[in-house]
Formats: structure tokens, sequence, C-alpha cells
């Protein structure tokens, strides 16, 4: 017979299970909420990413000849074209670029959320709950950068480690093909998403691999076979994707810096500082989701220590592993090719949020408490909400600032050559004199929410300059080159003479200048704007943009 009691525990963690799939899922549904509430969501990179698809769709079009003359088509097989080409494909099915960016943003939270769902079942079903843990990490700081890409390759991280948690004990060729297809699409979306993942597995295949060579005796024919159960599958799987990213690597030189000591960045680590984008007063839900994952690890390890779980021990290496690389792998940047400027910045901060992600899987290994599973979702929903409000009075207030760069749109004609000047780039604050965010600037390319209006070019734009980007701007007009300064907190650039020494228009130059304290010689930009430039318009809600027009042009003819 069975036991009425374990029968009716049954059924109470049934209800309960329900329960936590509801409100996960009205917690999800409330972060899909913010990107169609403002017409411009607020992302530092993301109107950059969108524009240059938009340029990439017109490219060899009669109608918009300043894309084909100001850039070429880069024809490496780099990572970046497979997230362009899912914007494109996106703005050809929505009709509209603005409306194609929030079904992108939309379509993240649903896939994170998904895959943390998958992620913490993978060790077994009952752990899915765990999930709620990695609901603030969607919203992160590099996700406020507009960091798309690497944004989408975090939860593909998890889909590439769970699918290897569920079929570990069987690798059939279909599976070891499934595997190697989701490792392809994640160094698509980005590789330091592909290099976290097989530092990962890694250290849990061997792990676990050695526990399994420990039953045999550690015998040479064990050691065969753990091998070719274990390892030789997973080596497969990644080894079409480690060919791409040495070609991708191959003509380019990485730089290594130590710019942060390990105990800096471990404290960074602790306090999960990638999640905080706006404010500091983002830290008190930041360090209560992090100090409540690291309650639960506590916990777990009494179980392990209780019952020294096999899986738990090669999930726990993997975790510790994705520690070492975030406290002690140096920053890596890239240098452009042809020049000495680097790229591909905020490795470490890249790093902080896996530990924490792979952790959930970890503790799905263990048996928590009712009571215990309910106080984690209560802190993890207070964390998600709390941060979301905060994120939320900082969109309300961004988007009046967005509106004053868009307002120039109206007089700029279409097709033209567009110059933006942010003289206050990082430091944007509003007329009370206050910053408007301590830590992601998202202001810093709104220009090119003008020229996606407008169909312009946008000297400004960064993705010419990196070299791995699918549209680089052509050397004889790379404005990084004729014009300079872009990377300076105080742009110093000649653009004056930009046409004459080119032969390519300069249309219009924008200068944006918010309430700024510091004293600050802006003379000679002045000087050159009053040598070829007419003020048409300045932004009417704060001021802070003027649109000057060259004089004497023929504008939006784009040659």
């Amino acid at each position: 017979m069975d036991n009425p009691r374990r029968s009716q525990a049954g059924l109470v963690d049934a209800d309960v299970g329900r329960w936590f799939d509801r409100w996960y899922w009205c917690l999800v549904l409330v972060l899909c909420i913010p990107p169609w509430l403002f017409s411009y969501f607020p992302a530092q990179d993301g109107p950059t990413h969108l524009h240059n698809v938009v340029m990439l769709l017109h490219y060899g079009s009669e109608q918009y000849p300043a894309v084909e003359r100001f850039f070429s088509i880069n024809t490496s097989v780099d990572p970046t074209w497979f997230g362009h080409g899912v914007i494109a494909l996106l703005i050809l099915l929505c009709g509209d670029a603005l409306l194609a960016h929030k079904v992108l943003l939309t379509g993240y939270v649903l896939l994170f959320a998904w895959a943390l769902r998958y992620f913490t079942a993978s060790t077994q079903p009952a752990s899915r709950w765990l999930a709620f843990l990695g609901l603030p990490f969607i919203y992160s700081q590099l996700f406020h950068k507009g960091f798309y890409a690497f944004s989408f390759s975090v939860p593909l991280v998890l889909l590439v480690i769970g699918y290897w948690l569920r079929h570990q004990v069987d690798w059939r060729p279909a599976r070891v093909l499934g595997l190697a297809s989701l490792i392809l699409i994640l160094y698509l979306a980005h590789p330091v998403g592909m290099f976290m993942a097989a530092v990962a597995l890694a250290a849990i295949v061997a792990m676990r691999s050695m526990q399994i060579w420990q039953e045999s005796g550690f015998s040479f024919s064990g050691l065969v076979a753990v091998c070719r159960a274990q390892a030789l599958p997973v080596a497969m799987a990644f080894l079409p994707t480690l060919i791409l990213l040495a070609a991708f690597m191959w003509d380019r030189q990485s730089v290594f810096l130590f710019e942060m000591s390990p105990w800096f960045r471990l404290a960074h680590l602790g306090a999960l500082s990638t999640l905080i984008s706006y404010q500091s007063e983002e830290l008190i839900f930041t360090l209560g989701i992090a100090l409540t994952i690291s309650g639960l690890g506590l916990l777990g390890l009494r179980q392990w220590w209780a019952g020294r779980q096999h899986m738990a021990a090669a999930l726990l290496c993997g975790v510790i592993a994705l520690i070492g690389i975030a406290v002690f792998f140096p920053e890596q940047k890239l240098l452009t090719p042809g020049s000495d400027k680097l790229a591909g910045y905020y490795f470490q901060q890249r790093t902080q949020a896996f530990p924490y992600l792979l952790a959930l899987g970890w503790l799905g290994v263990f048996g928590f408490s009712l009571r215990v599973r309910q106080a984690a979702i209560v802190l993890a929903s207070v964390s998600v909400i709390g941060l979301l409000v905060l994120h939320l009075s900082r969109y309300v207030e961004f988007e009046g600032y967005i509106e004053d760069w868009v307002s120039v749109a109206e007089h700029v004609e279409p097709n033209s050559v567009v110059l933006a000047l942010n003289l206050s780039r990082d430091v944007d604050r509003g007329p009370d004199g206050q910053l408007l965010s301590e830590f992601v600037p998202p202001l810093q390319h709104a220009s090119n929410w003008v020229c996606l209006l407008r169909d312009a070019i946008c000297l400004e734009n960064f993705e010419g300059n990196t070299g791995y980007f699918p549209l680089l701007f052509r050397p004889e007009l790379d404005p990084y080159v004729h014009i300079g300064g872009f990377h300076e907190q105080i742009p110093s650039g000649q653009f004056a003479d930009y046409s004459a020494r080119t032969g390519a228009p300069l249309d219009y130059v924008m200068v944006w200048r918010s309430h700024d304290e510091r004293q600050i010689d802006y003379s000679d930009l002045y000087r050159q704007l009053e040598s070829g430039f007419e003020l048409i318009h300045r932004s009417p809600r704060y001021g802070y943009l003027a649109l000057y027009r060259q004089r004497n042009a023929a504008i939006g003819q784009g040659d």
C-alpha cells in the first residue's frame, strides 16, 4: 500500500510547483514590458547595431548610394554576421526597425527565461524553481550597454550545458550533432560565451571522467572507455567551432592586460557589479541575489559533504573553474586590424554572471525544504521587481533626452552624412547637475537614432572601425582616420576640411552638450563650425543638442 503521508506530501509539492510556475511566468511577462513602453529603448550601443543593420539592407541600393560609398562589406566569416542577420530578418518580417528592436528584446527575455528553466531542470525536474534566481541577470549592465550579441550568448551557454547534463550517459551521433549545433550557434552569438561554456564543460567532464575511471579501479581499459564515452563526444562537438574561432583570431592580435587586482575582481564578483547599470542603489538587490545563491550554496555543501554526490562534485568543479576565470584571467582586448586601436572590451565584466548561473545547476542536485525554496523565491522576486522599478525610473528620464536627440531628425535630409560630437559622452548631466547614470552612458550613441530615422550616414559609427562587424568604413573615407578624436573624452577631431581632404560630403554636424561644470576649452571646435557650417536647429526640451548644416552644399545626394 502507498504511504498516505508520502502521497499527501507529493500532492502538496505538485500544488506548490504549479504555483511556482505561474508566478515565474508572471514575472517573465512583467520583464517583457519595458521595451514596449518606450519608443527608443535606452541601450548604449543598441541604436548603432540597429542602424548598421538597416544600412546593410540598403547596401547596393540606388536609392541609398552613400552607404556603398562610405562602407565595404566585411567578407570574413566573423560571428557578428549572425546577430546582424537575425536583426535584419526581424526588420524584414516586421517592416519597421523600431518594432523589430522591441521584438528582439522581448525574444531575448523569453529565451533567457526558458533557458533558465531548461538548465535548472536538467539535473532533476523538481529543481526548476531555481530559475527564479536567474531572472535578475536578464537586465544586466552589459544588456543596458547594448551588447546584444553577448547578452543572447548567456542563455545559450545554459542551453549547451543543460543539453550535456541531459544526454551525458548516451552520446549517440544525433546527440553529438545536436550539441555541436548548439555550440556553433553560441559561438556565432559571441565567442566569450563559447569560451566560458568550453571552460565549464572541460572542468565538469574532467571530474566526471575521473569519477568513472576511479570506479573502474583506475585501469587502462577503464581510462580508454571513459575517454570514449565522456571526453570524445564533447571534443568532437567543439571541434568545428574551435576551427572557426581559430580562423577569426588568425589575423587579429590580442592584448592581455592586468588592469585590476584579483582581490578587486573578487569583490566585484561577490557584489555582482555586472548587474548594476545606472545607480548605486541597485547594489542592494544585486548583493541580495548574490547572498541568496551563496547561502543556498552553503546548504548544498552540507548535503554534499554528507552524501558526496558525484554530479554535484563535477558541477562544483565547473563553478570553481568559472570563478577562476572571472578573478584571475587577464582582461583581453583585440587590436583593430591595421591599427593599434583596441576593441572587444569588458572581458572581466562578461565573465561575472557565469559562475552564479552555473551554480544554479549545481544547487539543482540537492533537495531543499519548502520553506527554503519559498524564501529564496521571495528574495529573488524582490530583487527582480526592485531592479525593474529602479531601471524604469531611469528609462523614463532617459526617454526625454533621447527625444531631444530625435527632435532634430525632421531637419536632416535623407541619405545625408552626419557627424555627431558628444561633448558630454560619459558624463551626461541633467539641468540639476546630477549625473544621468553612474555606470552605463545611455546617450553615448543616441545620434544613431537620428540617422536611423533619416537613413543617413553616421560618421561616429564605431562598428565601421572595429574590423569585425559586417560593414566597415572604406579606408579613404574612414572618419576615425581622417577626423579622429572619437575615442577621446573630449572630441578633438579636425572635421572642417574633411570634405576637401577626402572628396566626400559632410552635410551636418550635431553637437550635444548637457549640463557640464567642467572648464573645457572648445574654441577650436566652434571655430571649425563657424568656418563652414550654420546653426539651423536647437533641441526644444533641454537645448542640449545643436544641429549645424554645411553652407552652400547639395544636401542628401550622398556623393
